[in-house]
């Protein structure tokens, strides 16, 4: 039975196999430059991505069988509370060797790559970026906890409506775009939100169905998706807080 020093040497002599092993596939691949597979030609960053979630997924499966086995080994198996009592330094030891295992299983996850989304859009209303911020802790005086944005791709003009509920964005919207229509003589094409249940209602979907309005979602736990609208809602809380606190 090896000890708990072997053990650790042996979990990092484990992942620098599996890391060198990775490198060597993906550098073959590099050197290939293109690969043909079904008479159709593949991007090599493509087949690089896919070659890292495989080996990734092998090293996930090695190292839980490994923390399986460390669990199981001295000083983690038995009445664990006597020993830690009876050695405090054994206590520490463990501690920092268990974590050892699982952050380094948690550090071989790898959230895909994906490159950022350019419109081209050529005139107002093209194409509109939207997003809802809050519950904010404070209330404002108007009570309102939540706020709208709408954002024109072309011309980057950002209108802000405050809201007491998220079920309001279907009312916002429809004010906004009968304002804006008749301000400019256009009609909005592309309306782009992420999967927020505000977004999603259906009388909102058959409203913009009706209306010739094209929708683009986000996809879920990606915000970096909506960059535009994310990054309007940091501009106007700093601007906020910058405003709140020239006034005190």
């Amino acid at each position: 039975m090896p000890g708990e020093g072997q053990l650790c040497s042996l979990i990092q002599e484990a992942y620098l196999i599996e890391n060198h092993m990775q490198g060597v596939v993906l550098d073959i691949l590099v050197e290939m430059g293109i690969i043909r597979s079904h008479h159709i030609w593949l991007d090599v960053e493509l087949i690089e991505e896919a070659i890292q979630n495989v080996l990734a997924c092998l090293e996930m499966a090695v190292f839980s069988v490994l923390q399986q086995y460390a669990f199981h080994h001295a000083p983690y198996s038995g009445d664990v509370e006597t020993k830690m009592r009876l050695h405090k330094k054994d206590e520490r030891q463990a501690h920092c060797e268990s974590d050892f295992v699982t952050n380094g299983i948690k550090s071989f996850q790898k959230r895909v790559s994906f490159k950022a989304a350019s419109h081209t859009s050529k005139g107002v209303l093209d194409y509109i970026h939207s997003d809802v911020w809050g519950p904010i802790k404070h209330i404002s005086n108007g009570g309102a906890r939540y706020f709208v944005t709408f954002i024109d791709d072309f011309s980057r003009k950002v209108w802000v409506y405050f809201m007491k509920h998220k079920s309001e964005v279907f009312n916002m919207f429809k004010q906004w775009k009968a304002r804006v229509e008749n301000q400019t003589g256009k009609k909005l094409k592309y309306f782009r939100s992420d999967n927020g249940m505000e977004y999603k209602d259906e009388e909102f979907l058959q409203f913009c169905k009706d209306k010739g309005i094209i929708r683009h979602f986000l996809v879920k736990r990606f915000p970096e998706q909506n960059g535009v609208a994310k990054g309007m809602n940091k501009t106007l809380l700093e601007r906020a807080r910058c405003m709140r606190l020239n006034a005190d």
